[in-house]
């Protein structure tokens, strides 16, 4: 994400792992913008894990 956004432009983040992550998997993000208000931009992110194998 701080590919995007400089880190100093960040508000908050945080992450819930829920699983360990299976062997020969790839993770793939996306993100989606839910709200913009007085120049804020809220964004919805999620990470999917596909198999590699």
């Amino acid at each position: 994400m701080t590919d995007q956004v400089p880190r100093s432009r960040l508000r908050d983040l945080s992450t819930r792992f829920v699983a360990v992550t299976p062997v020969n998997t790839e993770p793939t993000r996306r993100a989606e913008v839910t709200g913009v208000e007085d120049g804020l931009v809220t964004l919805a992110l999620g990470l999917q894990l596909l198999s590699s194998a």
